[in-house]
């Protein structure tokens, strides 16, 4: 949960795609499906760093272009492993 804002990363649509966008929205009841969407998983990896996988989709936090600009476009995609992931 964003400190600031109170959302959370959120899969729009719920999209198990991808490409499917990732942003901050307002937390889903727990008991809906389509919560499942706003479920995140760590994985920490051999070189210290963390894979982010969506728990709906299994599909990790990607930055579009391996962008490293202020508002980069964020998505979900299968694991690659990239820096962008």
């Amino acid at each position: 949960t964003n400190g600031c804002s109170d959302k959370v990363l959120d899969v729009v649509a719920s999209s198990p795609d991808d490409g499917a966008r990732v942003v901050l929205w307002t937390r889903r009841d727990a008991a809906r499906p389509e919560a499942r969407s706003q479920e995140w998983r760590l994985d920490a990896q051999p070189d210290g760093s963390w894979r982010l996988s969506a728990a709906h989709s299994d599909k990790v936090l990607d930055v579009v272009g391996r962008s490293a600009e202020p508002e980069a476009y964020v998505q979900q995609w299968t694991w690659g492993d990239g820096p962008n992931q």
